[in-house]
């Protein structure tokens, strides 16, 4: 499919079922931290958190960078896979250690593709920290999540090949991984200390994504006022994956799904129409996209007014 084709998807209006492949590419990197630390531009348009939240430092021998939270006040974090410093781009391959931790009004955190490297604690203690998402993840440290008591789940993708030794402690999460069985290079202890052990093992069927509501959700029922995907709130860098997006979910936020790899999405069936924001799918990368009830396009002021989805 060519860029032009992709894009005539933006004069999409009302309908029922949509159906679309998307092509994108990955970078895979890591080295050693140098003792330098900078502040940077973006390359690519970085949406949930001001760029200046963070602080890059050259990984050496490499155009690649570690990257590390400075500003304690933020509650979502969205790393952007490739920066500018000094004018010369730079791709994000590595959280560092103890990067993100002990930041109580953190909630979510994406990181890229690109990291591949996730350093010791680099999120512990994070006692509001409900969702992360680690698409391209090789390396895990020691105690990387431990002690987020509100992280209620983590799925592992297919990438990961070490993991160090109590990365969910003191929690109680759900692991999805999307291995068969742990590899090689997983500490005997990987999980040790999370109250939930009951791992899903080789999960390429359908996965729920938790939902975010402005109301009161009751779990039995599964029905809230008001249930939103929110904005970059999910990642996914398996091919083998179908996403579902359960029936009472009513808005797909903005850049939702930006970025994923994937087999399938399904918008489960309803007779009530489901938002769907700018770029919800943009550089997604799958086979089908199927949505199975109407849809109202979200109008966005960031965005000049457009009203469109955007495969592009």
């Amino acid at each position: 499919m060519t860029k032009n084709m992709k894009k005539m998807t933006t004069l999409i209006c009302v309908v029922t079922l949509l159906i679309v492949s998307t092509i994108m590419g990955l970078t895979l990197a890591s080295g050693t931290s140098s003792n330098t630390a900078y502040a940077a531009t973006p390359v690519q348009r970085h949406t949930a958190s001001h760029l200046s939240a963070f602080v890059f430092t050259p990984l050496v021998g490499t155009t690649n960078v570690s990257v590390r939270l400075v500003d304690r006040t933020v509650t979502r974090a969205d790393i952007p896979s490739n920066v500018v410093i000094n004018g010369t781009e730079h791709t994000v391959t590595e959280v560092a250690m103890n990067g993100f931790a002990s930041v109580p009004s953190l909630e979510v955190v994406r990181l890229p593709s690109t990291v591949t490297r996730i350093g010791n604690s680099a999120f512990m203690n994070n006692p509001n920290l409900r969702r992360i998402s680690i698409p391209g993840v090789v390396d895990i440290g020691a105690n990387a999540f431990a002690m987020s008591p509100r992280l209620a789940d983590l799925i592992l993708p297919d990438t990961v090949n070490t993991i160090g030794v109590g990365i969910v402690r003191n929690n109680n999460t759900q692991i999805y991984s999307r291995l068969s069985a742990p590899r090689a290079g997983w500490n005997a202890g990987w999980n040790m200390a999370n109250s939930n052990q009951n791992v899903m093992w080789g999960d390429e069927e359908f996965f729920y994504p938790a939902e975010t509501s402005v109301t009161p959700f009751n779990p039995l029922t599964r029905t809230a006022t008001h249930v939103v995907l929110e904005m970059a709130f999910y990642s996914e860098q398996n091919s083998g994956v179908n996403i579902v997006v359960p029936y009472y979910v009513d808005e797909i936020g903005f850049f939702a799904f930006e970025g994923n790899e994937f087999y399938s999405l399904t918008v489960e069936h309803s007779a009530s129409p489901i938002k769907v924001g700018f770029g919800a799918f943009s550089s997604t990368q799958g086979q089908v996209i199927d949505i199975n009830r109407h849809i109202i396009f979200e109008d966005s002021v960031f965005w000049n007014g457009r009203i469109s989805i955007c495969f592009c």
